[in-house]
């Protein structure tokens, strides 16, 4: 059998990096500030200016389930608030809001995108609604020009959930791509990727960026007062100085995976007259987290990429409304939404994946698809 390609191998890109982790962890053992210092606060910085907006304030979480709870407590979002959101994501966005106290409200998504269809949002506002948090799923970019008009219509915030999509922009701007307020995760899998669980808040409203620091520190805001219920959620310094160093790294990295979703895209032309649903092709804004494609008679497709010695994943097999914990919640029909949970499959993708790894499972897909087109 030909070598294995594993879905993702964080071990050879930790490998690859244990000089600069173990430079950036010296550097904080030798500080004797493990939390709230110099590395955080240099993170927070550079990821403002990153995002290219001139009035972004960031502030670093413990993670990105974290960061989207505490983005929605500093608007003042709560128990018995309604918060649309996609009926097919990461579950993480819907426990993130259920956790507020608030009430996550499921719209379905745009089937070719896999994201929130603002379209449908306007039947699902009631006098309780307060936000939209729209998921850029995968790294594609939603909506955002068509998601302001709905929100403003209805006066709503629209918030992001931008876990796996740093980078991703709108108009042109990474800036405008975060609402008025975006949520980042850091988990070790994501394009920028910490050790441990981290993320990150960003949002161009002040006030609100002031409220998000302090109840990520139960709550004490820069006089030392306790103004409100917070939580125990900072960011560590070792997490802050590993991201920093892989900041820099991202541009490159996520060019990287630009040019093999690209090679995916080519090599599996022609498996649509099969069934199969590839990626959106003309959202140049993606920052390709996942490459995702939905494939009828996925488990008998996954079987054989296994048995070539393929991995693969399946991101997310479940929708909203077939989530018993959130009750009459995911109402509604949300047929995009459980088409895509039964049929999507997550091909290898990441910046060390070689131009022939890539070929090689396109080989496989599309000799699978034609056979089982024929059985």
């Amino acid at each position: 059998m030909p070598d294995e390609i594993a879905f993702l191998d964080l071990g050879l890109q930790i490998a690859r990096e244990r000089e600069a982790i173990g430079s950036a962890v010296d550097r904080v053992l030798a500080s004797g500030v493990l939390m709230n210092g110099v590395e955080l606060g240099e993170l927070e910085g550079e990821l403002a200016e990153w995002h290219g907006g001139s009035e972004l304030e960031v502030a670093g979480v413990a993670s990105g389930t974290a960061a989207i709870g505490i983005l929605l407590r500093a608007a003042e979002i709560g128990v018995g608030d309604e918060v649309i959101v996609p009926a097919f994501t990461c579950p993480a966005t819907w426990f993130a809001v259920a956790d507020t106290g608030a009430k996550p409200v499921a719209v379905d998504v745009e089937l070719e995108s896999r994201l929130i269809d603002p379209d449908r949002i306007s039947a699902a506002v009631t006098e309780r609604t307060k936000a939209v948090l729209a998921v850029h799923l995968y790294g594609q970019c939603c909506r955002m020009d068509a998601l302001r008009l709905v929100c403003d219509r209805h006066g709503l915030r629209l918030f992001v959930d931008g876990a796996q999509s740093i980078g991703t922009r709108s108009a042109g701007s990474r800036a405008s791509a975060l609402g008025d307020g975006a949520a980042l995760s850091f988990y070790p899998t994501k394009n920028l990727g910490a050790l441990d669980d981290a993320g990150a808040v960003l949002t161009s409203d002040g006030e609100l960026a002031g409220r998000v620091r302090a109840l990520r520190e139960y709550g004490r805001d820069g006089s030392g007062r306790y103004r409100w219920r917070g939580t125990n959620a900072r960011m560590g310094e070792i997490q802050a100085a590993v991201l920093r160093f892989r900041l820099e790294m991202l541009e490159g990295d996520n060019a990287r995976r630009e040019e093999l979703a690209k090679r995916y895209l080519e090599g599996l032309s022609g498996v649509e007259e099969f069934g199969v649903m590839l990626p959106c092709k003309a959202t140049a804004a993606s920052v390709w987290h996942l490459f995702v494609i939905s494939a009828p008679g996925r488990e008998k497709l996954r079987e054989r990429l296994k048995a070539e010695g393929i991995g693969t994943a399946v991101h997310y097999p479940v929708s909203y409304g077939d989530m018993e914990c959130f009750g009459d919640a995911g109402r509604g029909d949300h047929v995009g939404a459980r088409r895509l949970a039964a049929e999507v499959v997550s091909l290898p993708l990441h910046p060390r994946l070689t131009d022939g790894e890539v070929d090689r499972v396109c080989g496989v897909v599309c000799e699978q698809v034609r056979e089982l087109s024929s059985v």
